[in-house]
């Protein structure tokens, strides 16, 4: 995890996380900014993800940089980037790059997902990029 949470006030932007191997696997990869409690407050950046197998395969449970905060302005997610000389495999899981806030604020950017590898499987997983606001509460 390289992340930022705050239950009040601003969250600030997560951090970044890079790794180069012959190969890699590995479990989830997190980098966030989460602003999750009650009241007004935003969320820094979503961290960027860049891995690189520079010889072998590439096989991860799942990938996740995101913006997100409960009630407030959101920040843009980070991008995501991913390659492998061999075969890139998620394990069923997903790839995400979002920027939310639930309610009273706006969201940033989704988050560039680039994947290069010689075969590509998420198995049921799905791979994101968006940018959403939702919920009660009116925008300023």
């Amino acid at each position: 995890y390289a992340h930022s949470q705050s239950q009040a006030g601003n969250a600030a932007n997560a951090g970044s996380v890079t790794m180069t191997a012959n190969a890699i696997t590995t479990q989830a990869i997190w980098a966030y900014s989460n602003r999750y409690g009650a009241g007004i407050g935003s969320s820094g950046n979503g961290g960027t993800i860049n891995l690189q197998a520079t010889t072998g395969n590439l096989s991860t449970q799942s990938l996740n940089s995101y913006s997100q905060t409960n009630s407030g302005t959101a920040g843009n997610a980070g991008s995501i980037t991913a390659n492998a000389a061999g075969s890139f495999t998620t394990n069923n899981s997903g790839i995400t790059a979002r920027s939310r806030s639930n309610s009273n604020g706006a969201s940033g950017n989704g988050g560039q997902v680039d994947i290069t590898a010689t075969s590509v499987s998420t198995g049921t997983g799905s791979i994101e990029s968006y940018s959403s606001r939702y919920g009660t509460g009116t925008f300023n």
